[in-house]
C-alpha cells in the first residue's frame, strides 16, 4: 500500500508530503483547488507520460516520490528482485523528475529506471478509477478485459496471445520465403528465362579479341587485293622490282674488284633480292591462303550486337558481369527450389498452429461466455444496491472480424487496462493478408481471440438492453463502474484503489450507498478517494483538505489532514457551501450516525453473502439451462466459429 507521497514544484502544489495508512482515506476541497493536480503527479510518480506543463511557473524541475509497503505481496516483490532492484524491509520507493524541457527521470530505489518498466511497475501497486474511466466503458475492448478479469482468464488469454503470435512469426516466414504461391511460379519463369537467354550465348569470350577481329574482317578483302598488288610488283608483275634489281647487279658486275664501294653496293643488291623474293613468296601465301566469307563479319556484328544488348539489359559493364549475373540467376533459381521445400514444411506448420490458435480461441470463447452470466447476474444485484433495482445488465457477444480489429488498433494508444501489453501482439501487422480468400483470413482470431463483448443496460422495465453510450448518463456510469470494481475487487490484487471523483452525477441515499461500497472496498486494500459528496466523505478513516491560496502574488494549493473538528467543518461546507451552526449541527450529526452505522456493519455477521452466493448459484445453473437471448429479446444460439 502506500505509505508517503511526497510533491513538489507540480502546478500549484510548491511543496506537500502526506503520510497513509490502511483504509478508506478521502481529498476534498473547492473546484480548482488542486485535487486533479494530486492526481496527475500520483500518475507521474506511477510512470505516466510527463508534461512540461505541469512543472511549476519558474521551477527547474518537479519531483515527484511514492513510497510503498510490498512486504505482504510477495508476487510483486519477485517482480523487481528479478528486475535487479533490491527490496529492503519490503519498501518501495517510485521516484519521478521532471525537467523544464519536458524530459524525465525515473527511479526506483534510487536504480534508475525506464518510463515503461516504472508505469509497468505501478500498474502493479495502484489503480486509478475516475470519470476517465467511464470513456473506458463505452468501448467493447474494455468489456472484453472486465469479462477476462472477472473471470480469472488472463493466463488463457497470454497463452492465446503467445499462440498468435507463434502464427504471425510463421506467416513472417513464409512471405519472407517469396510470398505466395502465385508470385512464387513467376519469378521462377523469370528466372529459367533469363538463365536460357544468357546460356544461348557463348560467354566464354574475350571481347577484345571480337572487336580485333571485327576490325580485321572488315579490311580483309582489301588487305588480299593489296596483297596481291604489292607481290606483282616485286616479282610477278611485269617489269617488278625483282627484275629491274638484277638488271642493275648485271651492270655493275665486273667491277667489284675495282671499287669496294660497288661490291658494297652489289653486296647490299643481293640482300635486297633475298629480302623482296621472301616478301613477294610470303604476300602470294597470303592470297593464296585466305578466303573470305560472306556471313563472317555479319555473325560477328550480330554476336557483339547481341552481347551489347544483353549487357544493357543485364546492367553488366561487361562479359564478365554477364557470367556473374548467370551464376546469380542460377543461384536464385536453386535458392526458391529448395525454399518451395520449406515453403510447404512451413505451410504445414502455419496450418497446424492455426488450427490450434482457432481451438485456444473457441476454447477461451466459451469459459467467457459462462463468466459473463455470472459476472452480469453480480453487477445487477451490486446496481440494484446502488438503487438501481429495476436495471438490467447483458452481455453481449458477436465475433471478433477484421473491421473490429482495425476499430481496435484505432485506441492501442490509450492506455484503458493494466493488462494492455496482453491485448495485442508484438508484431505490427494483426491479420494475414487476405490475398487470395478474404473471408477465410476474417476467421482466423485475433491476439485477444474471437470475441467482441459489448455491455448492455435497460435502466427501466420494459426497455430492451442498449450499449453504455447511447442511453447511460453520468451518475449510471458512476454506479456502473463501482459495480465493477466491488465484483471484480477480490480479482485484481493491486493493493491500493484511486477513486476519482467516481461519485460524478449522484447524491442522496445512492452517495451513501456508493459510499458504503467504496468503504467496503477499503475493508481489503486501500483506498484513496476524491470526492464532492459529504456523504462519502464521512465515511473515510482519514481527511485531507486540499485548499488553494494565495500568498505574495503567488498561487499555492496545500493539502491539510483534518482532525475531528476541522473535519466537521469541511463536511459542513461540502453539505451548505459554507460552515454555519445549522451545517455544522448536520455535518456533526451525519459523522456521528456514519461511525454508528460502520460499527455496526462491522458487528453483524455476514449472512447476506452466503445467502447471495446460494441464490447466484441456483441461479446462474437455471440461466446456464436455457438459451441466452440477445438485447433484442429473440433466443439465439452461439455463432459459428470455423477456423
Amino acid at each position: 500500500m502506500l505509505l508517503h507521497l511526497h510533491i513538489r514544484n507540480v502546478a500549484i502544489i510548491e511543496e506537500s508530503a502526506m503520510d497513509f495508512g490502511e483504509g478508506f482515506h478521502v481529498f476534498t476541497g473547492e473546484t480548482g483547488a488542486g485535487k486533479s493536480i494530486l492526481i496527475d503527479a500520483l500518475l507521474l510518480a506511477l510512470g505516466e507520460r510527463s508534461n512540461a506543463d505541469l512543472l511549476r511557473t519558474g521551477a527547474k524541475e518537479a519531483e515527484i516520490s511514492a513510497l510503498f509497503s510490498i512486504s505482504h505481496l510477495p508476487h510483486i516483490k519477485q517482480h523487481f528482485e528479478t528486475a535487479g532492484i533490491a527490496v529492503e524491509e519490503g519498501e518501495l520507493l517510485l521516484r519521478r523528475l521532471i525537467m523544464a524541457n519536458g524530459r524525465s527521470r525515473a527511479y526506483i530505489n534510487d536504480r534508475p529506471v525506464t518510463a515503461k518498466f516504472l508505469r509497468e511497475s505501478g500498474q502493479q501497486l495502484v489503480e486509478i478509477s475516475g470519470q476517465h474511466e467511464h470513456q473506458h466503458l463505452m468501448h467493447p475492448r474494455y468489456h472484453l478485459d472486465l469479462v477476462d478479469s472477472y473471470g480469472n482468464l488472463w493466463p488463457e488469454r497470454q497463452l492465446l496471445l503467445d499462440q498468435y503470435n507463434q502464427v504471425q512469426r510463421i506467416r513472417k516466414q513464409l512471405h519472407k520465403l517469396g510470398g505466395d504461391a502465385y508470385k512464387r511460379q513467376k519469378r521462377r519463369e523469370y528466372l529459367k528465362y533469363q538463365i536460357a537467354e544468357l546460356e544461348d550465348v557463348d560467354l566464354d569470350v574475350n571481347e577484345d579479341d571480337l572487336q580485333q577481329q571485327r576490325r580485321y574482317l572488315q579490311q580483309l578483302e582489301k588487305m588480299v587485293e593489296g596483297s596481291n598488288n604489292a607481290e606483282q610488283i616485286l616479282y610477278s608483275g611485269g617489269n617488278s622490282m625483282l627484275e629491274q634489281l638484277g638488271r642493275l647487279q648485271q651492270r655493275l658486275q665486273g667491277w667489284e674488284e675495282l671499287s669496294e664501294e660497288i661490291a658494297e653496293a652489289l653486296r647490299g643488291m643481293m640482300e635486297a633480292e633475298a629480302s623482296l623474293d621472301d616478301a613477294a613468296r610470303t604476300l602470294r601465301n597470303f592470297t593464296s591462303s585466305t578466303k573470305t566469307e560472306p556471313y563472317a563479319l555479319k555473325n560477328l556484328e550480330e554476336q557483339l550486337t547481341q552481347l551489347r544488348d544483353l549487357k544493357r539489359k543485364h546492367g553488366a559493364s561487361s562479359v564478365m558481369g554477364l557470367v556473374e549475373c548467370l551464376d546469380e540467376y542460377q543461384r536464385e533459381l536453386l535458392d526458391l527450389d529448395q525454399r518451395e521445400v520449406r515453403m510447404q514444411e512451413l505451410e504445414t506448420s502455419f496450418d497446424r498452429e492455426i488450427e490450434t490458435l482457432c481451438g485456444m480461441a473457441e476454447g477461451l470463447s466459451v469459459k467467457r461466455k459462462s463468466a459473463a452470466i455470472r459476472l452480469a447476474e453480480e453487477i445487477e444485484e451490486e446496481l440494484a444496491s446502488l438503487d438501481m433495482k429495476k436495471a438490467k445488465f447483458v452481455v453481449d457477444w458477436d465475433q471478433l472480424m477484421r473491421e473490429d480489429q482495425e476499430e481496435q488498433d484505432d485506441f492501442a494508444e490509450e492506455d484503458w487496462s493494466s493488462n494492455e501489453s496482453m491485448l495485442f501482439a508484438e508484431e505490427d501487422e494483426l491479420w494475414p493478408e487476405a490475398t487470395e480468400n478474404e473471408e477465410e483470413a476474417r476467421k482466423i482470431p485475433g491476439p485477444a481471440g474471437y470475441d467482441l463483448a459489448q455491455f448492455l443496460l435497460s435502466s427501466n422495465p420494459g426497455e430492451e438492453p442498449k450499449p453504455l453510450h447511447r442511453i447511460a448518463s453520468g451518475g449510471e456510469l458512476s454506479r456502473i463502474m463501482l459495480a465493477l470494481k466491488q465484483v471484480v475487487k477480490e480479482k485484481e490484487p493491486v493493493p491500493t484503489s484511486v477513486f476519482d471523483e467516481i461519485d460524478a452525477g449522484i447524491g442522496g441515499a445512492t452517495a451513501v450507498t456508493i459510499g458504503h461500497k467504496i468503504r467496503g472496498i477499503a475493508s481489503q486494500r486501500q483506498v484513496l478517494c476524491i470526492t464532492h459528496l459529504a456523504q462519502i466523505a464521512s465515511l473515510a478513516d482519514q481527511h485531507y483538505l486540499i485548499k488553494k491560496q494565495e500568498e505574495d502574488g503567488r498561487t499555492h494549493s496545500r493539502i491539510h489532514q483534518l482532525d475531528h473538528q476541522q473535519r466537521e467543518r469541511e463536511i459542513a461546507r461540502m453539505l451548505d457551501g459554507k460552515a454555519t451552526d445549522q451545517s455544522l449541527a448536520h455535518a456533526r450529526e451525519l459523522l456521528i450516525q456514519t461511525q454508528k452505522n460502520i460499527k455496526q456493519t462491522a458487528s453483524k455477521p455476514n449472512k447476506k453473502t452466503k445467502k447471495q452466493t446460494k441464490k447466484k448459484s441456483s441461479s446462474t445453473r437455471k440461466r446456464n439451462s436455457r438459451p441466452k437471448r440477445s438485447h433484442s429479446g429473440k433466443r439465439s444460439t452461439p455463432k459459428a466459429q470455423a477456423c
